[in-house]
């Protein structure tokens, strides 16, 4: 739910309002869910794991990260143990000026654009993909 709540912002929205706090529009109900999303980050609980290894068929180690309790992380190794928080990972990545996210599978729009670019002219795989791009769905 937090993660849904802070894609509301944009990354711009959000530069704008650290540069001017007062004078930035953010409406009530913004600056409220702000509060919201920044409590949640601060009730995130600490997930405790140290690093083990397990030797493999091939005699090789596989390391893996395991939880454990506070207790236990205490007494291992500073530099195989880690804290980790419960707080959701972004999944909005910024894209590229000149980038666009396209469907992992052919969508019909975009199938169909393909074949009327290629009926249009000579066979070039250019014409071909700036139509199927074209007719990708801007969001999922």
């Amino acid at each position: 739910m937090l993660m849904k709540e802070l894609d509301s912002f944009t990354v711009e929205r959000l530069e704008e309002f650290i540069r001017q706090p007062l004078e930035n529009g953010l409406t009530r109900s913004e600056q409220m869910e702000l509060a919201r999303i920044a409590l949640a980050a601060k009730r995130a609980e600490p997930v405790y794991q140290y690093h083990t290894g397990i030797i493999n068929e091939e005699g090789d180690i596989d390391w893996y990260w395991v939880d454990c309790d506070k207790g236990f992380y205490s007494q291992y190794d500073n530099q195989h143990r880690r804290i980790v928080y419960t707080t959701p990972q972004l999944n909005s990545p910024e894209i590229p000026e000149g980038w666009k996210l396209v469907p992992i599978e052919l969508t019909a729009e975009m199938a169909q654009a393909a074949g009327e670019a290629h009926e249009g002219e000579s066979y070039l795989p250019y014409s071909i993909y700036r139509a199927m791009l074209s007719a990708a769905p801007e969001k999922p």
